[in-house]
């Protein structure tokens, strides 16, 4: 490899490198920007698997159901409905996860 073609190489790198660096800047700005807004939403948010368990949830929607973030974690959300409401919940998550692309 030539001394000009070695130059060009390095300039590509630092301009790859750069680009890199400023997609990584922007991809931990935007997790940022989801972060805040679900814990500072005014509206309960939970995160369930597919199983139904709760993986992660904000403040407002432990203050709904009465209980801190942390019991809350690994807890079936089905456990902490109102009872009436159980049967059509469970049937609403089940037709939801039966239409995600790769339960199919």
């Amino acid at each position: 490899m030539g001394v000009a073609s070695s130059i060009i190489a390095v300039v590509l790198f630092r301009r790859i490198d750069r680009s890199l660096s400023a997609e990584k800047a922007q991809s931990r700005q935007h997790a940022q920007r989801f972060r805040d807004t679900f814990e500072r939403a005014a509206v309960g948010i939970a995160h369930v698997d597919l199983n139904g368990k709760i993986r992660r949830c904000n403040q407002k929607f432990g203050e709904i159901v009465g209980s801190n973030q942390e019991e809350l974690l690994n807890r079936i959300f089905m456990e902490i409905i109102y009872a009436e409401d159980v049967d059509e919940d469970w049937e609403n998550f089940r037709q939801m996860v039966a239409a995600l692309p790769h339960t199919q």
